[in-house]
């Protein structure tokens, strides 16, 4: 994304790893050095990858992330271990991960390290690929990495904003502001690096009238991705026209220092808690610490309950998994609130109405015929002189609409419908019996 590209090819000028230290930043040399720099190298053009993984080069995000991240873990390995990356054994790597994740190994400005399970994956990629360039010289490396806990630490806190407090964010913002928080809420891209690559061109009016993002798959963290922009379409378009940008014009010209400098002190104003701060959100986190990634967080609550296919909101959001939806859901407070029609396909559902509509022709049609049945029941015992108790098998079988449903059936065959002409004209003649022809006719 952003800058990523610019920052790694400035770092491959002079490939130099500096180390921040207390008294400044210092170069890393010798063996570790060396290590790293070629699995930087294999990284950039895709060499010596699992089996199983993605072929070709890395992105440059994940390159300068790795490299940020390995560099620093073989600081603290010299540090806490006395020990270069070729040399750790299990015990050091458990150690160490421990450490920073229960706050004993902190950051150098003193604060606990926040996502030690991205440490973690870093390490265990680096290790695998240390594994497998070495067994192609014949040395055989243990796995020291199966007892990592790669998993994160509790979910960060984070600014929770209803669709209400962005629209009085946005009432306070400068114009330019208010279309960007707007857009940030609507598309719940990753900010500051997928907003920042977001061009004009990107941006579609479809033939159906629907306005669409086109987050390009160079640009994102994980996958590219088209999505609908429900809330704001409109207004993006006009910020394109008063602004005459063209289609390679970047959408939004920021600096997310600034950006975020200004949302912390809108924040505040907007939402005061009375002592020059701002009141604490649902999401565990004060309004006067607000940051353009908190409306990423805010969208995805936002679009949760209104999504009703799991996958779908994955792709919206440019998720592999499934955590983060569990992670909303348990902050929202979410029931099972799915309904038998949640669960037919578009297609299923147009066929059941379809035979729906046919079933209740049907039945109109059954009950036009039932009507007609009952008329010509009438009409046979007017013309008849019927048995007291015949007539009361007579009365107690026409109220039965079970039995007189059957008789409909009957009645769609000619053959019967023939037979009870039949019998009409026959009571009228005199000719037979009318016990006798009710029970043929029956």
């Amino acid at each position: 994304p952003h800058e990523n590209r610019a920052m790694h090819l400035r770092w491959k000028e002079d490939r130099r790893l500096l180390i921040r230290t207390q008294d400044g930043w210092r170069e890393m040399t010798g063996a570790n050095r060396n290590v790293i720099l070629r699995y930087i190298d294999d990284l950039e053009y895709g060499l010596n990858t699992l089996p199983t993984a993605k072929k070709g080069p890395r992105s440059y995000v994940h390159i300068n992330n790795t490299r940020f991240r390995i560099t620093r873990l073989a600081t603290l390995f010299e540090e806490h271990a006395s020990k270069t990356l070729a040399e750790l054994e299990e015990r050091d790597v458990i150690a160490l991960t421990h450490g920073m994740r229960c706050g004993t190994i902190t950051r150098r400005n003193g604060k606990r390290y926040r996502s030690t399970g991205n440490y973690a994956k870093v390490f265990k990629g680096f290790w695998h690929w240390y594994m497998r360039t070495e067994r192609k010289h014949g040395r055989r490396i243990k796995d020291i990495t199966k007892s990592i806990d790669t998993t994160n630490d509790d979910k960060p806190p984070f600014v929770y904003m209803t669709i209400d407090d962005v629209r009085s964010l946005c009432d306070a913002a400068n114009p330019r502001m208010r279309t960007m928080m707007l857009f940030m809420f609507d598309a719940g891209l990753r900010s500051p690096t997928e907003l920042a690559n977001v061009k004009v061109k990107d941006i579609v009016q479809t033939t159906r009238g629907t306005i669409e993002l086109s987050i390009r798959d160079e640009t994102s963290k994980t996958f590219g991705r088209r999505i609908k922009l429900m809330l704001c379409g409109q207004r993006v378009l006009q910020w394109i026209a008063e602004r005459h940008l063209t289609p390679e014009d970047f959408l939004f010209s920021f600096s997310p220092v600034v950006v975020n400098k200004y949302l912390k002190r809108l924040g505040a104003r907007v939402f005061p808690d009375g002592n020059g701060g701002g009141r604490m959100s649902l999401g565990r986190k004060p309004f006067h610490r607000l940051t353009m990634y908190d409306f990423r967080h805010s969208a995805c609550c936002y679009w949760l309950p209104r999504y009703k296919n799991e996958s779908a909101l994955k792709y919206r959001f440019g998720w592999k998994n499934t955590s983060m939806i569990h992670y909303y859901s348990e902050l929202l407070g979410m029931k099972d609130t799915i309904a038998e029609e949640d669960l037919l396909d578009p297609d299923t559902t147009k066929g059941l109405e379809r035979d729906l509509h046919q079933e209740r022709q049907h039945t109109a049609l059954m009950e036009e015929q039932f009507t007609a049945l009952q008329h010509e029941i009438a009409e046979l015992r007017a013309q008849t002189s019927v048995h007291h108790h015949t007539d009361d098998i007579m009365d107690t079988l026409t109220n039965n609409p079970i039995f007189m449903r059957a008789i409909a059936d009957m009645m769609l065959d000619d053959e019967i419908a023939s037979k009870l002409r039949a019998l009409k004209s026959g009571a009228r003649a005199g000719e037979r019996s009318p016990c006798t022809d009710r029970s043929e006719a029956l």
